[in-house]
């Protein structure tokens, strides 16, 4: 069994005298090394910071916050990326529509045009990767909070998943017909 952190151990880590004194400004450092103390050391950690719960709530709240906030922001930007893109368009087609073009000028025109539709495709690739990336980052945070809070109240945060060895991945068409069952006789 790993050495876990006695009393003395995390008060130090923490900084502080006696865990009365934890504070929001701790509360996910302390929260992060829950998994490496001793068991009786954390539950009487909890006892003196019964705000746990919910001072992590309102951090992961107000971590959800900036997410929105970094969101919208990528939102106005991108927008701004795209209406400088569309003018630009705009600005091609009108001379692409003159008819005192050559098929050397038309062909330039074209190729230009071609060029930004691909860099807006790029543009929007490197978004919705962007956006992916925070998805993962907020999603790794509150399954690491709900995994900390549900192994110090006894919860099971072991991943089981099937066994999938005997998968047929064309089973048995269903019968053309199920059997009656009398739910209230079982």
């Amino acid at each position: 069994m790993k050495n876990l952190m006695t009393e003395q151990n995390v008060l130090k880590k923490l900084g502080i005298n006696d865990f009365g004194q934890l504070k929001r400004e701790n509360c996910m450092h302390f929260a992060s090394i829950l998994d490496k103390m001793d068991p009786e050391v954390a539950q009487k950690a909890l006892e003196q910071f019964p705000e746990f719960a919910k001072i992590s709530k309102e951090i992961l709240c107000e971590y959800r916050d900036i997410i929105d906030r970094g969101i919208l922001s990528n939102d106005a930007s991108m927008k701004a990326v795209y209406d400088a893109y569309n003018s630009i368009m705009v600005s091609l087609q009108k001379e692409l529509d003159k008819d005192c073009l050559t098929f050397e000028e038309k062909k330039y025109i074209l190729e230009k045009m071609e060029e930004i539709a691909d860099k807006i495709e790029k543009k929007d690739t490197e978004n919705k990767k962007w956006i992916a990336g925070i998805g993962i980052v907020a999603g790794v945070i509150c399954c690491g909070v709900v995994a900390v809070l549900a192994g110090l109240l006894g919860g099971d945060t072991s991943v089981k998943t099937k066994d999938l060895s005997d998968y047929d991945p064309d089973p048995d068409p269903a019968p053309e017909y199920l059997p009656y069952v009398d739910l209230d006789s079982v």
